[in-house]
């Protein structure tokens, strides 16, 4: 196995170790914010996608959890974005 290989491995077993620890955790705050389970469920998973594309960026393994959250809440946040429409809003 080369280096790559090696540290591509490593950052998946991260990933994962990262999943399953805070999974229960985000699906709390996600159906505080929601108030809807499939909605919750449908945040984390967006969360998880967004934190896997932008692994990279994460420099500190200890700061995952805080990350992660903030990702959460930016999802929450996009998903009102996403479903504003201009003019819809009555005045």
């Amino acid at each position: 196995m080369t280096a790559g290989v090696k540290r591509e491995v490593s950052k998946e077993r991260f990933f994962t170790h990262l999943v399953e620890l805070f999974a229960p955790s985000l699906y709390r705050c996600a159906l505080g914010l929601s108030h809807d389970r499939m909605q919750a469920e449908d945040l984390v998973q967006e969360t998880y996608l967004r934190a896997w594309r932008y692994r990279a960026h994460l420099k500190d393994s200890h700061a995952a959890k805080e990350w992660l959250f903030t990702i959460l809440r930016r999802e929450h946040a996009r998903h009102y974005v996403r479903e504003w429409q201009p003019g819809t809003l009555s005045a």
